[in-house]
């Protein structure tokens, strides 16, 4: 057995157990692309003596990196699972790996006001959805978005991001599969800032500031969609969060992507 295989046949297993009381759904695939540009300023105690908290700025250092990931969303239990696939360096050697994280999402109807933080009380809210209605009849306006913010004493962080695409009536996948108020493409922004400080018993002697921001875009993946509401793939159930999951794999290790496990925190 070949380790793609042996992945896929793990990643299988796992969802079969999952998926013991999964039942069909309202199952979508998302392609989703985030372009962050970053830059970075640090200041740092360097040389100078360790009985003064003064510091001298480092040579600032940006740059650009293009985040690729896979949405399978259930809008009819409010779960969704990302697939990100991503090139990373290990002991030298460049491997392509994919890694997949579940989280919920709310859907907030036509209220964009009546959200929550953590709407399941997990601790695992992933977004919140809207759906508002247009001048136009059969159309609405769909708004995914998301938000955080930690902040203590010698650390704080914050994020932001929302896309936004207007839904039609009616997208038919095929003669028997045709999806009702979904939005087809999603543009928006993501915005980060991290900020933190390194201190000893003088005091600071290292300080980063990080900021990022760029362009987001979610596009339906309609041939994944409709597999994944039409086609069982190892012994999972069509029209399912997990069957979507599986789907999206076995694209991803077809070009060369296998399972990372490495834990996700």
């Amino acid at each position: 057995m070949n380790m793609k295989t042996h992945l896929t046949s793990a990643l299988s297993a796992l969802l079969v157990g999952l998926v013991a009381t999964a039942t069909a759904s309202d199952v979508l695939v998302y392609k989703v692309s985030l372009v962050d540009n970053w830059a970075q300023h640090q200041s740092a105690r360097k040389n100078l003596p360790t009985s003064t908290s003064a510091m001298v700025g480092l040579t600032p250092i940006k740059g650009v990196a293009t985040r690729m990931s896979y949405w399978v969303m259930d809008r009819g239990v409010g779960r969704i699972a990302e697939l990100t696939y991503f090139t990373k360096d290990v002991d030298g050697v460049k491997q392509k790996l994919y890694q997949v994280k579940t989280w919920t999402f709310q859907n907030l109807g036509a209220d964009p006001d009546g959200y929550t933080l953590d709407a399941s009380g997990n601790g695992d809210q992933f977004m919140e959805v809207a759906t508002l209605p247009t001048a136009k009849a059969g159309v609405n306006l769909v708004v995914m978005r998301a938000g955080s913010q930690y902040n203590m004493p010698d650390d704080f962080g914050a994020m932001t991001w929302h896309l936004s695409g207007t839904s039609t009536a009616a997208i038919k996948l095929s003669t028997a599969v045709t999806l009702t108020n979904v939005a087809a493409t999603l543009k928006g922004d993501f915005l980060q800032t991290i900020q933190y400080t390194l201190s000893d018993t003088t005091g600071p002697f290292y300080f980063l500031a990080r900021d990022s921001k760029g362009p987001h875009s979610a596009v339906l993946e309609k041939p994944l969609t409709l597999k994944t509401r039409t086609t069982a793939v190892g012994g999972l159930t069509p029209d399912t969060l997990n069957n979507g999951i599986q789907h999206v794999a076995s694209v991803l290790e077809a070009q060369g992507y296998d399972h990372d496990t490495t834990p996700i925190f």
